[in-house]
């Protein structure tokens, strides 16, 4: 480690100006000014210049090791022997997280003793920092004949840049650079096999393009210095490294010299090692049209400063959504970049800061702050600004963001895309220069048309070839927008003559549904109409998401389908150029050969109807039009389709005279009650036998049909249109009776007019009547329930898991006939719940479920002798979803006719947070990018834009789709003759967390809205009325269009107005609940009480009073509680202290377990005693904090991290009492509620319905058994493992012998016995297991003590389903026949030793002087010592207990020691063991059957690995980890026993710990690993 420390007259850090303190950390990309004057070249860092060696007395060395034990200098080391061999000079290890290191490789902290695992980078008042410097040597091997193998080497070369780069590989056994291979871009390469032992390599480009592919000779090409590739790790490891190529550059004509940089990632996991190669920079155009892009870097420095200036090094031309990558620029020289787009002058040159702009280090300028727009997490965006080629045009602001990395990437995008759909000619403006909002900011203001003086424009000329123009120069409705408030206001313009004013400023900040298209109106300039417009927010597809499209359509589109001419007016006016501000929404029609129609089309009606239009000929001329909302494909927001009602063609309506006996009938419609009598008076005529298409003279009047006959001397009757099965008659003078019918005939409703004779004739002979009679029957089918598991079968690190479980309960399904005639159809679901097992420790454990504010049974059940009270529904709940249709049977109709359809779901709580967001974002990505993948490419630009400049020949086809639909709202029509869909109340609580930007996430629509939530919600109601119709008669699509429009438009507007209140969400909610019960008792008691006499009315009356009341006063109360309990929450998070917010949440959950237990009907006594605790540890957690936070954040952060921590300790002592006050008055308040509250009430708190989890397979981990329903296994869940759900584990089965119930969790091994309370044993800490005997199964389990043993006897068939269901989490190790050990040895029991031993004689001078002792009498051992292991035991326990007796006092120090015996019967080499945290060097302790210099540890032998940390500190806390690496497993252990601690093994070995004890104070631990 090489360490340095700040130069003395610059450690006033806080002194520094603004932005200056980033200096003091190394960063390959230059992010400020020079710190200090002209002093050293440009190519070295400013921070080299003001860091020092250690200068200090008490300083760690210049170069040490680790742990700054040590003084080592890089140069000290030598080679073993003359059978190593260097493989490449010392170089710098560098992190590729930025947050563990700079560019530079530097790790920083305040002091050197403040060190810490996981390194960190540079952070504000941060005094000394260190680097690690590798080298890496090899064995010279022998000359040997090796076979032929089939295998695959371990090396494999990508290539990420737009070049093609051949590859050299050098060996030291060759001696000479060999050749690999070619790789061309985004391709990579697998090594061949003779060339894998390759130390080091070059990358390569020829010297000349037109090369001879065959030349393999290095001669031919210009290549890099060459770089070491073997891992520094050698298992699991990733380094970076930075390499340049000098090219000859021709630029007309011209030849300079320049360099290629590349990036390159060296990534080495368990073995196989992959090298990356990626450009210096990528530039992304997320624009959509074409964009020009120089690089440029600082040149170097001449004279003076002034004398700076920026070259020009590279130049792309980037086309929408392209890709381009910039190799010719050097990141120490300050990299800028200017951009240019078609239409507009270069921008000025910004500098590429590659640095989070955080308040601790970096700082922009304030100019730069002022252009900042927006801040992720690991990039930074500023703003763009770009002046037009012309003095008229219009100028344009982009947005530059930088993803920052060892390989930065430039994206460029806009905020906004406009389309404008409306052919009228629209202005934008992001905001107004006055008050009167007349005068547009001219910074923001745009069009989507080209004026006639700008198309001739010169300048403009050349432009208007590239790709996308349209765009930029906003023309043929595009335009690319910007507002700094995210707000929009429109206008249509002319060329000369200003048509309309400025709309108010419209929010655009939140996305909407593509369905969903909002309405706005544009008053004309002269006040005498307006227009009516729509428009719609949505993200752009695929990888453009980032940027927000803007689509502005008309409000209205009419479709006309005629084949003729067809006029449009509004009601009121002579025609529709624009609509008047003072009539409402309603047209009417003309035909080219007639006059305007007598009724009007109301747009603002969805659904179908018939119209007349008078025409001079006879016959009626009768229209079909179609009012519906437009689908997110239609270029408006109401679409209105106009065609002819032709009868072939399943007319709406059809007049059929059926009367034989020559009668003619007259019909009209009833407009009004002072309607003419006369027959002239009557527009339809029909004949006997004829069929007519008829359509109402003004479709808003009741649709009302009156008719008569030319014998019934002026006789009118009136027949109901809508009602199917109304019926009216006319009596002749004959005494015949005619007879008008509303039937169904397929998707025509037809008007019947027949005679009495014909009815008869009709339905046949009542001879007939027994054989037509219809049979009743009835089939039901009743469920207990139905579950689905949902099972994540891809993830590569827990495969086989489950994610979600469904759970429904309580089916009955009725499918009945009868002898009336009708079909009865019913479906009831008792409930339904979806569980969360996405993520562990969720904050939601259900996701969906039913309200839970339904009576609840306690049942007892009992398991042998233990007795548990569990919660059951009630048999008295209403079901949560209720499904009813009633179907008249029809034998000579095709139409389906319901009487009575309905469709009731009761309240649906939903409870989300963001990590369980995200992670279904990341199950969904595949499908979603599966369908994202016809807009990903290109082509998606240019078609849209050649739809834009060609929209007239867009409407053929657009008329062809309309056609298509015509025919469905004319097809398949079915009668409802009532629709009743009631109404639905979700209630949503979703947990705010933080959510990093990623590509899955980026393009959804509720992540938008979820980054825009500034807090949690809670209980947040979204209320959707219900949808009642009747007589409908309409296609299932076309009704299924206007039910969703129904939904989605309600739920868009209240997601909407739960963003923008979020305090007071439940309040209201809550209060017209309880006060709508209320109101309906008062109600329906006293009318109840009506039916039985007057004493039962006087009672209920009596009792709807008290209801009404008390309704009132319990939604006050809840509500008043709800909002409470949010606030606390929310100022709880605050306090940003995690262990106070763990244990409020956990209190909180114990609390609703209690309650949930029997204790909902406590006393205020209870209740108080309860509020009063929570007020209690409010009080104390925030007087502590005073005390632990400022010890915490120093230790972990040094001086900065105590003032942090005094600042959040007394920040926390305000805030903590306050929650606690918080939480008591929501117990009492809940407390209040039930007490008043008529109906038992439990806590509003759901729990998994889980009976058993599935069982991965042991045949492979991707393949998953769904393990049965079994009782016993949900009561062995219900009961420990999860506790209520209060503890997120799994069940995985249990065994039942006669002494103990055994129970395994995914965490746990549960054994219960008599004591009832059950023991709980990690799996962690189990050693091993085994079979004894016939009928006994011994577990060794780990302590502080050392093993002890657990030993149950059982039979032959409990033993053998024991030893499968611990097969499941471990594998079984022994110790007894291990091939790698000598003698037999006596059977010990590592960590039996474990007590206290008083050592005389230790030399407090000489730190090193027992462990010199310890490794002569340990090398003296072997495995043929019939004692061995007991020996060994010794030695590690007694290195332990001298190290306690040594350090004692202020000066104590953490120890560990790790023991490794090798019982494989193969060598195992030792590669590395390190302290990476400590303050000793790690000895390594071995016995004879160890070679030191080889490392290699042959069969029965044995190591001892110790060390001990540094002196506790406020600025350290002494922590100790070791690190050990060999050819078989990986592992890092701690002083302290971790749940977490385990081994990675490479295949076909098998690694066990015989021992893992620890001190429960914290101060030492103690391992043997067996392999």
């Amino acid at each position: 480690m090489q360490n340095q420390r700040l130069r003395p007259d610059v450690s006033g850090v806080n002194s520094l100006e603004r932005g200056q303190d980033d200096l003091l950390s190394s960063s390959a990309w230059s992010a400020a000014s020079a710190f200090t004057s002209d002093r050293g070249s440009c190519g070295k860092s400013n921070s080299d210049q003001i860091w020092l060696p250690p200068y200090l007395k008490d300083d760690a060395h210049e170069w040490s090791d680790m742990t700054n034990a040590l003084n080592l200098n890089k140069d000290d080391f030598f080679l073993p022997d003359k059978n190593w061999m260097w493989v490449d000079d010392w170089e710098i290890e560098v992190n590729e997280d930025l947050n563990a290191n700079d560019l530079d490789g530097w790790e920083y902290a305040t002091d050197f003793e403040a060190f810490c695992r996981p390194p960190r980078s540079y952070q504000r008042g941060d005094l000394c920092r260190r680097r690690r410097w590798t080298r890496t040597r090899q064995k010279s091997a022998a000359v040997r004949v090796l076979p032929i193998l089939d295998a695959r080497s371990h090396l494999q070369l990508h290539n990420h840049t737009n070049v093609n780069l051949s590859f050299f590989g050098f060996c030291h056994f060759s001696n000479k650079d060999e050749y690999i291979g070619q790789v061309d871009p985004e391709q990579s390469i697998v090594v061949p096999l003779q060339l894998a032992s390759s130390t080091h390599i070059r990358l390569a480009v020829p010297h000349t393009p037109n090369i001879s592919k065959t030349s393999h000779s290095i001669d031919g090409f210009l290549t890099t210095e060459r770089l070491m590739i073997l891992p520094p790790g050698g298992f699991t490891s990733s380094r970076i490294l930075r390499a340049s190529i000098l090219r000859d550059h021709n630029v007309n004509g011209f030849f300079s010299i320049k360099k290629q940089h590349f990036l390159l990632t060296l990534k080495c996991v368990e073995g196989a090692v992959d090298l990356h190669v990626e450009p210096a920079l990528k530039v992304i155009n997320l624009l959509p049209c074409q964009l020009q892009c120089q690089l440029g870097e600082i040149e170097p420095l001449v004279l003076r400063k002034a004398t700076r200036k920026i070259r020009q090094t590279e130049v792309l031309s980037l086309s929408a959504g392209e890709e381009g990558q910039c190799l010719s620029i050097d990141c120490q020289l300050r990299p800028h970049t200017a951009v240019r787009l078609p239409g507009y002058k270069w921008s000025h040159w910004k500098r590429i800061v590659n640095r989070g702009a955080k308040s601790q280090t970096w700082r922009p300028t304030d100019e730069e702050e002022v252009s900042l727009f927006e801040a992720f997490k690991d990039s930074a965006s500023s703003i763009v600004h770009f002046d037009h080629k012309t003095s008229s045009g219009d100028s344009i602001d982009i947005i530059m963001s930088i993803e920052m990395g060892h390989s930065p990437s430039i994206t460029f995008f806009a905020q906004y895309w406009i389309l404008d759909k409306t052919l009228l000619g629209l202005q934008f403006t992001g905001g107004f220069s006055d008050l009167l909002a007349t005068t547009p900011e001219m910074e923001t203001k745009r069009k989507s048309y080209l004026l006639p003086t700008e198309t001739n424009d010169r300048f403009l000329q050349l432009d208007m070839e590239r790709e996308g123009h349209e765009w930029s120069l906003g023309m043929n409705g595009m335009s690319l927008f910007f507002s700094r408030d995210q707000q929009i206001a429109l206008s249509v313009e002319g060329d000369t003559v200003k048509k309309s004013h400025w709309t108010s400023l419209l929010d655009v900040s939140n996305v909407m549904p593509e369905t969903v298209k909002a309405s706005i109106s544009i008053d004309q300039y002269d006040g005498t109409g307006r227009y009516a417009l729509a428009y719609n927010v949505t993200l752009c597809p695929s990888f453009f998401s980032r940027t927000r499209l803007i689509t502005i359509f008309p409000k209205f589109v009419v479709n006309n389908l005629l084949g003729e001419n067809l006029y449009i007016a509004q009601d009121g006016v002579q025609h529709l150029s624009a609509e008047s501000s003072s009539l409402a929404p309603k047209i009417r029609l003309c035909s080219e050969s007639g006059s305007w129609s007598r009724g009007c089309i109301n747009l603002e009606k969805v659904g179908v109807t018939a119209m007349r239009i008078p025409s001079p000929t006879a016959k009626p001329m009768v229209v079909q039009v179609e009012v519906r909302l437009a689908t997110k494909k239609e270029d408006s927001a109401v679409v209105v389709t106009v065609w002819a009602s032709i009868e072939k063609s399943n007319p709406l309506y059809l007049l059929k005279n059926n009367i034989n006996s020559q009668q003619t009938i007259f019909c009209r419609q009833k407009l009004s009650e002072q309607d003419s009598s006369c027959e002239d008076a009557f527009i339809w005529t029909l004949n006997s036998g004829e069929s007519i298409g008829f359509g109402f003279d003004d479709p808003e009047v009741p649709h009302v049909l009156q008719w008569n006959c030319s014998n019934t001397s002026g006789f009118i009757s009136d027949v109901e249109v809508d009602a199917m099965g109304s019926t009216s008659s006319i009596v002749l003078c004959d005494g015949t009776e005619l007879t008008c019918e509303i039937i169904a005939e397929q998707s025509t409703k037809v008007i019947l007019f027949a005679s009495d004779s014909e009815i008869l004739n009709g339905h046949g002979d009542d001879k007939d009547d027994d054989a037509n009679e219809i049979i009743a029957t009835a089939l039901r089918i009743d469920l207990s329930g139905i579950s689905m598991s949902v099972i994540d079968n891809v993830s590569d690190n827990d495969p086989g898991r489950e994610i979600l479980y469904l759970t429904t309960e309580g089916w009955h399904i009725n499918l009945s006939q009868s002898r009336e005639g009708f079909h009865e159809m019913e479906l009831r679901l008792k409930t339904l719940q979806v569980d969360n097992f996405i993520v562990d420790d969720a904050e939601h454990p259900v996701l969906v479920s039913t309200r839970l504010d339904l009576v609840l049974q306690i049942k007892t059940v009992t398991w042998s002798y233990i007795c548990f009270q569990i919660y059951c529904h009630s048999d008295e709940d209403v079901p949560f979803l209720h499904f009813s249709a009633l179907r008249a049977i029809q034998e000579h109709s095709e139409t389906l006719v319901f009487s009575y359809c309905a469709l009731r779901i009761l309240d649906i709580d939903i409870s989300l947070d963001g990590r369980t967001a995200e992670r279904i974002a990341y199950f969904l990505h595949p499908l979603r990018r599966a369908r994202e993948e016809e807009k990903s490419d290109n082509n998606w630009i240019t078609s849209l834009i050649l739809k834009m400049n060609t929209r007239s020949s867009r409407r053929n086809k657009q008329l062809r789709d309309i056609e298509k639909n015509v025919h469905t709202a004319n097809s398949g029509r079915l009668y409802l003759e009532k629709l009743h869909l009631h109404p639905v109340r979700l209630s949503l609580t979703f947990t705010q967390e933080e959510l990093e930007l990623s590509p899955v996430t980026e393009g959804l629509v509720i992540f938008q809205i979820i980054r825009g939530m500034p807090a949690s919600i809670a209980d947040a109601p979204l209320i959707f009325t219900s949808f009642v119709v009747n007589n409908t008669f309409e296609s299932p699509q076309t009704l299924l269009g206007i039910i969703s429009a129904h939904y989605s438009s309600q739920l868009s507007s209240q997601i909407l107005t739960i963003l923008g209140s979020l305090v007071i969400l439940k309040t209201p909610a809550d209060i017209l609940s309880n006060i709508g019960s209320g109101v309906r008792d008062f109600f329906y008691e006293p009318l109840s009480g009506i039916v039985q006499g007057p004493t039962e009315f006087l009672e209920g009356l009596e009792s709807g009073t008290s209801s009404l009341a008390r309704g009132v006063f319990t939604g006050l109360v809840r509500g008043t509680a709800s909002v409470t309990e949010l606030v606390s929450h929310n100022l709880a998070n605050l306090t940003s202290d995690e262990v106070f917010i763990y244990e409020r949440n956990a209190y909180q959950k114990k609390l609703m377990n209690t309650m949930r237990a029997g204790r909902a009907t406590s006393t205020i006594r209870d209740s108080l005693f309860v509020a009063g605790t929570c007020v209690a540890k409010g009080f104390q957690s925030g007087a502590n904090g005073i005390f632990e936070q400022p010890s915490i954040y120093a230790s972990r952060h040094g001086t900065a991290g105590l003032v942090k921590g005094v600042g959040k300790g007394l920040w926390g002592a305000l805030l903590k009492p306050v929650v606690g006050v918080g939480d008591a008055a929501v117990v009492v308040m809940n407390h209040v509620s039930e007490t008043t509250n008529d109906k038992p009430s439990f806590a509003q708190a759901h729990k998994r319905m889980r009976r058993a989890l599935p069982r991965a397979s042991s045949k492979s981990i991707n393949d998953v058994k769904i393990v049965p329903y079994d009782k016993r296994s949900a009561n062995a869940q219900q009961i420990v493992v999860t506790s209520g759900e209060i503890v997120d584990d799994a069940y995985l089965g249990h065994v039942q012998i006669p002494s103990h119930l055994i129970i395994a969790s995914d965490k746990f091994l549960w054994v219960i016995g008599d004591e009832r309370k059950p023991r709980r044993i990690s799996w962690a800490e189990i050693s091993n297991f085994g079979v004894y005997g016939n009928c006994m199964m011994k577990i060794d389990v780990f302590s502080g003590q050392g093993p002890c043993s657990l030993k149950f006897n059982m039979s032959s068939t409990e033993l053998s389903d024991l030893f499968g269901l611990m097969s499941m989490k471990m594998g079984n190790s022994s110790q007894s026949n291990l091939p790698g050990i000598k003698s037999i040895q006596v059977g010990h029991v590592f960590g039996s030793v474990n007590r206290h031993l008083h050592i005389e004689g230790i030399d407090l001078d000489d730190e090193t002087k027992f462990v010199k002792a310890c490794y002569t009498r340990v090398n003296r051992m072997s495995s043929s010592m019939p004692n061995f292991f007991r020996l060994l035991d010794q030695e590690a326990w007694l290195l332990i207990s001298t190290v306690g007796q040594m350090f004692t006092g202020l000066s104590s120090r953490r120890c560990i020691a790790v023991g490794l015996i090798n019982g494989s019967g193969e060598t195992i080499q030792v590669k590395t063991a390190k302290l990476v945290q400590g303050g000793s060097p790690c000895y390594t302790i071995a016995t004879e059957e160890y070679a030191k210099k080889r490392g290699i540890l042959y069969p029965g032998g044995a190591i001892i690995f110790f060390g001990w940390g540094a002196v506790p500190s406020l600025l350290q806390s002494g922590n100790v980890c070791i690190s050990i690496e060999t050819n078989v497993f990986v592992t890092e252990l701690t002083h302290s026993i971790s749940h977490a601690t385990s081994t990675l093994v490479l295949p076909n070995w098998r690694v066990s710990f015989l021992e893992k004890s620890y001190d429960q104070s914290g101060w030492w631990a103690k391992y043997w690993i067996l392999v």
